[in-house]
């Protein structure tokens, strides 16, 4: 039985992965990467992108501004 990460706690594991992967040796990348990839189910060149991606600051959700085109009620 498997559990699914959440987005939020695969991008927290790369970013306390991401240091490690980028100062090791050709062989211990595969290691790290094998890991990685065991860990959040990513594949192969997926896991290599967000290991070698500068970390991602966390956007805000985007504030609805739309405008309400109609009048309140009773309003004239």
């Amino acid at each position: 039985m498997t559990t699914k990460m959440t987005h939020a706690v695969r991008m927290e594991l790369a970013t306390a992965v991401r240091d490690r992967y980028a100062a090791a040796t050709t062989k211990d990348k595969r290691r790290i990467l094998e890991e990685f990839i065991a860990a959040t189910g990513y594949h192969e060149k997926s896991a290599i992108r967000v290991l070698n991606s500068p970390p991602q600051p966390r956007s805000r959700q985007p504030v609805n501004a739309r405008c309400s085109m109609t009048r309140p009620l009773g309003a004239r």
